[in-house]
């Protein structure tokens, strides 16, 4: 199931959008195992490749993300889950969009209530690309550069596991886990993505 990469889809609006992005996580969950053992235990084959991103994406377009990532664990978390837990979740974003060319960002960056980068000093793009950014100083970490879409029916669900496919409820792991994972955070106008975290990009 992973690299999987869908047809370019209207962006539909109201609760269907909810209800099929919940389904198509439902299907990955019933998989996940299979699915991390390809991410994670093969070597990253199964994962994506930039060219994959670079050949299927263009700046503007709406896409479905399906994810996951490594629970941040404390010591006890690490002795309890030697393989760790991951986070798997669905959102949808527009890729490619940089807001620091927004009037919103510009004009939030002069009244304070916007933050004042949305770039990390550690990201830069690709030569020739508008999706793709990598770590200047690992090249062979790429991220795929999106907005994330501000409507909340966008957002799909998410599940922790483990690479046995075993779900786990946050508060029941919670003492287990580092604080952040904790936090209720605000959602940001952009954000970049780990493409080999990616299971998913429709």
């Amino acid at each position: 199931m992973a690299r999987a990469i869908g047809k370019l889809i209207s962006f539909p609006m109201g609760i269907n959008q909810i209800k099929v992005m919940n389904k198509k996580l439902n299907t990955i969950k019933g998989n996940i195992k299979t699915i991390l053992g390809g991410l994670r235990e093969a070597k990253g084959f199964f994962a994506f490749k930039p060219e994959d991103i670079e050949n299927n994406c263009q700046a503007g377009q709406f896409r479905t993300v399906y994810m996951a990532r490594p629970v941040k664990l404390k010591k006890a978390g690490k002795e309890k889950f030697p393989k760790g837990l991951e986070k798997v979740s669905s959102f949808q974003v527009q890729v490619g969009i940089e807001y620091e060319k927004k009037a919103k960002v510009i004009e939030g960056r002069k009244d304070g209530s916007m933050p004042k980068a949305t770039r990390p000093d550690w990201a830069e793009y690709i030569n020739g690309s508008d999706c793709l950014m990598r770590h200047k100083a690992d090249h062979s970490r790429v991220y795929l550069a999106a907005g994330m879409v501000d409507n909340p029916s966008f957002k799909g669900g998410s599940f922790i596991t483990d690479r046995e496919g075993n779900i786990f409820k946050l508060e029941d792991i919670r003492e287990l886990v580092l604080a952040s994972e904790l936090e209720t955070k605000a959602q940001r106008p952009w954000t970049r993505i780990d493409i080999s975290n990616i299971i998913e990009l429709v």
